[in-house]
Formats: structure tokens, sequence, C-alpha cells
């Protein structure tokens, strides 16, 4: 997951993704398979039918062998005029 699990969890949500169950790690978790393998038992067990993940953690886990597919959020960080305007501003 990322720096603010919450967060995260609240992007799922706005993509219409019915979220079955969230599990979060923190930050620079040690992955292997036997969690990976736990990972899916329990995602199976909970009725989901994939596994979410962002980027960074997919490049951790990609390798590792699954039973259920995984699928990766693409955040995209966009700032508004009012805060262009602020950092530029600042800058001066």
């Amino acid at each position: 997951t990322i720096a603010n699990p919450v967060r995260f969890q609240e992007s799922i949500k706005t993509t219409g993704v019915n979220l079955v169950k969230f599990k979060s790690f923190k930050d620079h978790k040690k992955y292997n398979q036997r969690l990976m393998d736990k990972l899916c038992h329990d995602a199976i067990f909970s009725g989901a039918n994939c596994l979410l993940t962002t980027e960074k953690d997919f490049v951790k886990i990609s390798h590792y062998r699954r039973t259920v597919p995984l699928y990766v959020l693409k955040v995209k960080l966009q700032f508004d005029r009012e805060f262009e305007e602020y950092i530029l501003e600042a800058l001066r």
C-alpha cells in the first residue's frame, strides 16, 4: 500500500471497485511467497476475485505465484491551479 492506506482505500472506492477486504502493510514491507499465498487464500475465502495493489508494491510482489489475478491501481497526482500559483508565488 502507499504511505496513507486510508487515502488508497478511498481512491479504490472512487473507481467503483467493490472492495471486499482491505489489508495494509507498513512501508518497506518484506514480501515473500508465504505471504502471497495467504493473501490469495484470504481473498478467495472472503469472496474476492482478485488482489489490488499500488505500483510501488507491484514491483515487489509481481514475481510471486498467485491463485487470483493481481491488478495495479495507478494513482495520478494532479495539482489544481490555485496550488500551482501558491508554489510559484512562494518561490518568488
